[in-house]
């Protein structure tokens, strides 16, 4: 056999292990979507000079367990959980949390969000504005109970 001959088989052989490859490949494709959470972000409440009181709601952990939920909020819209955040709990349902450290008369954007192995997902957006704090006031806080 030729030169010439031993080169078109070594080609075709080559060919046949690529297409095998390639066709191997292409049938194990796993689905390249993440599952998503559906999560909704509650009203805040409760505002004062420097707390608040926010949370949400996972509707739907969209295929994969939900390993975090919480709130995240910033002085800028579009807060993301690598700022300032809580984490309440994991799974779907209902959920609240105190925004602390906040600084008086500011305006914050606040979204609930969920996260899974794969990705965070974040609810609507919603703002507040912190009250202003009087000078020279004082807060205090009463508790007493109601005889019956």
């Amino acid at each position: 056999m030729s030169i010439f001959g031993k080169l078109q088989i070594k080609a075709v052989r080559i060919f046949i292990f690529i297409s095998f490859v390639l066709t191997l490949c292409l049938s194990c494709q796993r689905e390249l979507h993440a599952p998503v959470a559906t999560v909704l972000t509650t009203a805040i409440s409760a505002i004062a000079d420097t707390i608040a009181t926010g949370g949400g709601e996972v509707t739907d952990d969209g295929g994969e367990p939900v390993t975090t939920r919480g709130i995240c909020w910033s002085t800028f819209p579009e807060p993301v959980v690598t700022g300032n955040h809580t984490a309440n709990g994991s799974g779907t349902g209902t959920f609240a949390s105190d925004l602390t450290g906040l600084l008086p008369n500011t305006t914050y954007y606040v979204r609930a969000y969920a996260s899974n192995y794969y990705n965070t997902a974040y609810g609507n957006e919603v703002s507040f504005t912190t009250l202003a704090t009087v000078a020279g006031a004082k807060t205090f806080i009463l508790s007493f109970t109601v005889p019956r």
